[in-house]
This record gives C-alpha cells, sequence and structure tokens, in this order.
C-alpha cells in the first residue's frame, strides 16, 4: 500500500515539473520577415527582440534577401517562405516588416497596436504545447500533443543568438528551417538530431496544418536553459 501511494505521488511530481517547463499560457508563433536594409523596420524589430523574453512566444526573426546588399542575416529561405505565405494569405506582394502569427494571420510590422492585438487574440487560442527536451549529446525528443485529427507537416526551425549588424540588434534570426516530416495529430514521442553550432541560441518546432497554414502546435528549446 506504502509503495503504491509513494508511485503515485512520484507520478503527480513528475507531471507537476513537466508542467511547471510549459508555459501558462498558449504558444504563439511570431513570425517577421524583415532586412537590415529595411528602413521602417528596427521598430518591429526591437518588438520581437522584446517578444523574445516571454515564455510562450517563440519568436522568429526571418531576414529576406530581396533587397540591394549583401544581407549577413539573410537566407533564400526566408524570401520564399514569404512568397509562400503570401499565396496562402491571398497578399499581393511582400513587403518588410511583415508579422505572420501562429501561421494564419498577417499584420504590417509598423502597426504595432495591431500586432498587439493580434498577439492577445492568439493567446486566447487553442495552440497546444510542444514539449521538447535533450536525451542525449546532440539528441533532442520533443512529445507531441493530442489535437483535433488532420494532415500537419512538422517544422523545425533553429535561430541563432543575438546578433548586432551595422550597429543594430536583431534576435532570434532564423538560420535554417527544416521540415520534420507528417503528422496526424495523434499524441506521439520523436527524435532529432539538430546541426547546432555555436552561435545557435536554440530552435522551434511548430505543426501547420496542411490545408489552412494555421499553427496547431508548437514549442521552443533554449541552448543552456
Amino acid at each position: 500500500m506504502f509503495l503504491i501511494m509513494l508511485g503515485a505521488c512520484l507520478a503527480l511530481l513528475s507531471n507537476a515539473a513537466a508542467n511547471d517547463s510549459a508555459p501558462q499560457k498558449p504558444p504563439v508563433v511570431v513570425e517577421l520577415f524583415t532586412s537590415e536594409f529595411c528602413p521602417a523596420c528596427p521598430p518591429a524589430d526591437q518588438y520581437l527582440a522584446k517578444l523574445s523574453n516571454e515564455a510562450n512566444m517563440i519568436t522568429l526573426g526571418c531576414h529576406v534577401t530581396y533587397f540591394q546588399g549583401r544581407s549577413d542575416l539573410g537566407r533564400p529561405f526566408c524570401s520564399q517562405r514569404q512568397f509562400d505565405y503570401m499565396r496562402q494569405l491571398r497578399g499581393k506582394s511582400p513587403f518588410t516588416p511583415q508579422f505572420v502569427i501562429n501561421g494564419h494571420r498577417s499584420v504590417v510590422g509598423t502597426r504595432q497596436s495591431e500586432v498587439a492585438a493580434s498577439l492577445l487574440k492568439a493567446q486566447s487560442a487553442d495552440t497546444q504545447y510542444i514539449n521538447i527536451y535533450p536525451k542525449a549529446h546532440g539528441v533532442y525528443g520533443y512529445e507531441l500533443p493530442l489535437i483535433p485529427l488532420g494532415q500537419y507537416t512538422l517544422f523545425m526551425a533553429l535561430y541563432q543568438t543575438e546578433q548586432t549588424v551595422r550597429g543594430r540588434q536583431y534576435a532570434s534570426a532564423v538560420d535554417l528551417i527544416l521540415n520534420l516530416g507528417d503528422w496526424d495529430g495523434v499524441s506521439d514521442a520523436r527524435v532529432f538530431f539538430p546541426a547546432v553550432r555555436d552561435n545557435h541560441a536554440g530552435f522551434a518546432i511548430f505543426a501547420k496544418e496542411l490545408k489552412s497554414g494555421k499553427i496547431m502546435a508548437a514549442g521552443k528549446y533554449h541552448f543552456g536553459a
């Protein structure tokens, strides 16, 4: 009887610890399409840096490459990702700064009051948390929650430590985005082996619904946390 009660107590403590590691609010994936050469972008870049300090905000600064000049943080896949969003969201043409929230809501980055309102609305959504944890050296596990059954694609985004470029600071600049495969929404546990470099601060994993593009589950892991 004592052993049964002890086991139950340990299970409760384990669950409590797991819950403490997750943010109390639903996760919100905040993508900012920006560039060092965009004159209107610095306030949006600063806002993204501020959001990156909030536990439930998963911030990704995706630096596009279609501006003139060599971009130290620019990645061609960011330009392509923004073009894909334009098609999905039926936008006319790419622009910066552009916030995309949870994969389905676009907001002009210079309109911070609208961005804040969209973020507040996103925090009332039913986006689920993906728990990410280290398993061994260079190996990470992640637990996918149960969400409405459907067709989803899992992505992993590696982001850099805070970078200073041309006298400006940039947080969460995306260095790599990988497709981790398909998912049907059934709870599952998986592992992966990210190619981490010294300039990487952490990574995010998120699940996008195939039809709508909406992000239905997400989590982040910060190295050294």
